[in-house]
């Protein structure tokens, strides 16, 4: 049985584990402000030097008064660059394996690779 002084006891005990609990709370969170990025400064993406592609936007007709604009001398005005992964698309080999009979009667066909044991499978990369 509990008396009044062990009830007392738990209360005063979970009391500072509650304390213990909140203060703890706080140093994580402000650990957690000292890590996050308010205060960094970082990097902007920067322009490649050697785009991978170039696409020259050359306007064909003037706006206004709709005249051919082929003739004229063009001067660069700006550039702007869009980093991006390619669509990813799967690479489907069909392995097709033939048979035929040698000079002397012999039925032979050929070996699939060793690795293509299904009709249909995932490859290695998968």
């Amino acid at each position: 049985m509990y008396t009044d002084s062990k009830i007392l006891k738990l209360a005063q005990s979970s009391a500072e584990v509650q304390r213990a609990i909140s203060e703890r709370s706080k140093e994580i969170s402000r650990s957690w402000e000292l890590l996050s990025q308010r205060e960094h400064w970082g990097h902007a993406l920067g322009m490649a030097h050697d785009p991978t592609k170039v696409e020259e936007l050359v306007s064909v007709h003037c706006d206004e008064c709709g005249g051919p604009l082929d003739q004229g001398p063009k001067r660069l005005l700006g550039r702007r660059q869009v980093f991006d992964i390619p669509v990813i698309e799967p690479e489907v080999v069909e392995y097709r394996q033939y048979g035929t009979v040698c000079d002397y009667g012999h039925f032979q066909k050929a070996d699939y690779p060793r690795e293509v044991i299904n009709h249909v499978q995932y490859g290695k990369n998968i």
